[in-house]
């Protein structure tokens, strides 16, 4: 100011505001620069980054970004902020998002007395964006997480058939019947999520927040896919597609 006095220039306006902090997000950029140069990082769209590039590729909308920091505004003391609120914000503009299937780490089951089904399921239930068909024969992939849980009762394969569990030895494989495929009307009915098991999936790849990887299968359809779109995994989460190789393809992780 004294200098600027001495010169008689206009004093410009000087606004002061807090820091801006992502609660349980560690972000800094010179840190980040050397890790990008050392190789540590893949480079700038590194999902454990935060950049601007690395929520692009993650599938973080640019809008979602905008409205998020126009909410926060600009205050005079510091702020922290939960990073829900923007996937909050991310969530609300892919409402309209086709789904897909998506089985990590696919585990082998068969249905005895299942019949041969052929089911339209609609890629989202409250908009009309299409559907596709599948063909099953008694055999689904199903995760690994999903087999691990059934236990002696009565499960529904999401959109599909009702079975039972005949038996859960441990040192054997659990043995299922087929039941139906009307919908029952039983809050405590558990849904699991599944695939055929044919050679028509397609190898997943989705490389989440913390650069680690999940791999499964997913639906053939997901093959019309390109580069660049988002989708949503069934019971999995938001992804945006990354790279599509011949045989597979990778996906980065967005939020639930």
């Amino acid at each position: 100011k004294f200098i600027w006095d001495i010169f008689g220039w206009k004093h410009p306006e000087v606004i002061y505001n807090g820091h801006f902090e992502l609660e349980g997000v560690k972000i800094s950029k010179s840190k980040g620069a050397q890790e990008v140069k050392s190789g540590t990082y893949e480079g700038w769209n590194d999902p454990r980054l935060w950049s601007v590039q690395s929520l692009r590729d993650r599938g973080i909308k640019k809008e979602a970004i905008r409205q998020f920091i126009i909410d926060m505004g600009l205050k005079k003391t510091n702020i922290k902020s939960p990073v829900d609120v923007l996937y909050s914000i991310n969530r609300k503009l892919l409402e309209n998002t086709k789904k897909y299937f998506f089985v990590e780490d696919p585990e082998k089951i068969k249905i005895r007395g299942c019949p041969e089904l052929d089911v339209n399921v609609l890629y989202n239930l409250n908009r009309k964006v299409g559907s596709r068909r599948f063909s099953t024969k008694g055999s689904f992939f199903v995760s690994k997480k999903d087999y691990d849980s059934i236990k002696d009762k009565t499960y529904r394969l999401l959109h599909l058939l009702n079975f039972k569990v005949d038996n859960v030895v441990k040192l054997k494989p659990k043995d299922f019947s087929f039941l139906s495929t009307e919908p029952i009307s039983d809050r405590g009915l558990k849904f699991i999520h599944w695939l055929p098991a044919n050679e028509e999936n397609v190898k997943i790849e989705v490389v989440m927040t913390d650069a680690s990887r999940v791999e499964g299968l997913g639906e053939a359809s997901l093959r019309k896919l390109k580069e660049g779109a988002i989708v949503q995994f069934e019971r999995f989460g938001y992804v945006r597609l990354h790279k599509k190789e011949v045989d597979k393809m990778e996906f980065r992780f967005a939020h639930k």
